[in-house]
């Protein structure tokens, strides 16, 4: 009993002082800053990490600000934003600033303190809400950087766990702290791929990398794994547009069938056979531009969303996660398993499907554009050729193991085989000297779809002609926020050009654009010209709905 009493009053003495149930923001304090800040406008600082959870020092005492999870793309930005703040918001023992970027959506701020620390005052929050954001009048620059001395390990100036101040050095970038001897922290800068929901995609990569493994080996030879791996990264090294960040990984398979395929996030696996029927490095490097063009465009990820919506098991999706991660959930165990392998069954299905059948024909003359878009830039006609030879190869083989007796699977996908190597025949690539942007506006006039195209595929008349291919393809990204509602498909673009004509791109895959998701896809049809020098008076997206106003950006 006594012991009992005496643990009372501590926690009694604990809860009063705030150490263990948290520091409640004082309600004056979110009056004052409403008032003062409510429909300002500020710039969101760009950031040199990727972590929503920024800590800082006040007094002596730490406090942090956390962008919303549920925003990704405004706490990942490398560039200042400007923002206007539409509500400040007290709720406990945090202060939430809510904001709204026309070009970027939605997002949320908030500040608070850890349980260590004293609650927030308004100094407090003048700290951390500088380092956030900025009015445009500031004079000072504060150090992204610091460096321990004592370490030689430099930090975001971030962190939480910064060196004592007597062996703090303070640093503008990474070739200063660089030049000075210190060598970056590797959790200040972990590296995620500025992509939607990367935990699912993951989890196909993994699910489907088991799954090939499961029915063959890796090559043991270390000389071969070795060239496999620096030709994908030469790949990499000279990727003709900007990668997504992921963490690529190239493997040898001990199997005779040439063929290569590559699954989401990075896994590019390419078997002994089609290395030892290459005459050169060129012919493989063509090969493994074509994966990488598979994962960077998210085709795996693309072809599991569409059959998710199909099977409409989106709202079983935060189980999945739960159960993948390790993560509690108040679901019945019964229920949650019944739901996680239904799931798990389209998920595997999802990732292995393209294994087994290839990838969609779509899909396959996306990935040849961005090849060819590659092979082009660094080799001129002659990498052009050498993919040609390739496929050629492929289809010879082909002809011996007979498409009933060996599926035809990946990067040797039968059907398509010929008017690939069409394709490669009489086409060429341009990339535009500015990516040609359509966006489409709400009422507000905020920024809700933006539809960016880099390049075009041209391919001669007489080719595609004979075997019917369309003479255009455009390659692109789309991004949307919040606003969009929910996931539409995207069907076609139409221009109308100055005399009146209008000129369709088709988008055969009526792909799906939801909100904070970047989106692949390729447009087809006939253009006289380069997209960048089409002369346009308007332009309409078809679009599953949406109800936006539709602008060609020129500028």
């Amino acid at each position: 009993m006594v012991n009992f009493i005496r643990f009372l009053c501590v926690a009694l003495c604990l809860c009063a002082s705030g150490d263990v149930f948290g520091k409640k923001v004082s309600g004056r304090l979110g009056k004052e800053l409403e008032k003062e800040l409510k429909g300002r406008n500020l710039i969101l600082r760009g950031s040199i990490h990727q972590n929503p959870m920024t800590y800082y020092e006040h007094g002596g005492n730490v406090y942090y600000y956390q962008h919303s999870r549920k925003h990704p793309v405004l706490f990942r930005i490398e560039r200042d934003e400007p923002v206007l703040v539409r509500a400040v918001k007290v709720r406990d023992d945090e202060l939430r600033i809510e904001f709204r970027s026309a070009r970027l959506g939605n997002g949320l701020v908030t500040f608070s303190a850890p349980l260590h620390s004293p609650p927030l005052n308004r100094a407090a929050f003048d700290a951390g809400f500088a380092l956030c954001f900025s009015t445009g009048e500031e004079s000072e620059v504060l150090p992204d950087l610091v460096g321990n001395t004592s370490s030689s390990v430099y930090h975001v100036a971030s962190s939480n766990h910064l060196p004592d101040a007597d062996k703090r050095q303070a640093f503008r970038t990474h070739a200063e702290a660089e030049g000075a001897g210190m060598r970056a922290c590797k959790l200040c800068f972990l590296r995620m791929p500025l992509v939607s929901d990367y935990a699912t995609e993951r989890t196909l990569a993994l699910y489907a990398s088991q799954q090939i493994q499961s029915m063959g080996q890796l090559a043991t030879d270390d000389a071969v794994q070795s060239r496999a791996r620096e030709i994908g990264q030469r790949v990499l090294d000279n990727w003709p547009v900007p990668l997504q960040g992921y963490k690529y990984r190239f493997s040898v398979m001990e199997d005779d069938e040439v063929n290569a395929y590559a699954l989401p996030t990075g896994f590019v696996f390419v078997n002994r056979g089609l290395l030892e029927a290459a005459e050169s490095d060129l012919e493989i490097e063509g090969v493994i531009a074509h994966e990488i063009a598979h994962v960077e465009r998210r085709h795996s990820y693309r072809i599991y969303r569409n059959e998710k919506k199909k099977q409409m098991i989106s709202a079983a999706a935060g189980v999945l996660v739960g159960v993948l991660t390790g993560k509690k959930s108040k679901e019945d165990k019964v229920e949650k398993a019944v739901i996680f392998g239904g799931l798990a069954y389209n998920l595997v299905k999802a990732a292995t499907d393209v294994f087994y059948e290839g990838y969609p024909r779509s899909m396959e003359e996306e990935a040849d554009a961005m090849a060819a878009l590659y092979l082009e830039r660094q080799y001129g006609g002659d990498g052009l050729a050498e993919m040609t030879r390739v496929l050629k190869k492929l289809r010879y083989y082909t002809d011996y193991v007979g498409v009933d007796e060996k599926n035809m699977r990946a990067f040797r996908s039968h059907p398509l085989l010929d008017d690939r190597i069409a394709a490669f025949t009489g086409s060429r690539v341009e990339v535009f000297d500015k990516p040609v942007r359509v966006v489409g506006r709400n009422n507000r006039g905020d920024e809700v779809v933006t539809l960016e195209m880099s390049c075009q595929r041209w391919t001669t008349s007489a080719v595609a002609s004979r075997y019917s291919l369309d003479p255009t393809q455009i390659l692109g990204k789309a991004y949307a926020t919040a606003d969009i509602g929910k996931p539409r498909k995207f069907k076609d673009v139409v221009f109308t050009t100055l005399a009146g004509r209008k000129i369709k791109l088709d988008n055969k895959e009526d792909s799906l654009i939801g909100p904070y998701e970047d989106q692949g896809f390729l447009l087809r049809g006939n253009l006289p010209v380069k997209l960048d020098e089409l002369k346009a008076k308007g332009v309409k997206v078809n679009l599953d709905g949406a109800k936006l106003k539709w602008h060609l950006e020129t500028e």
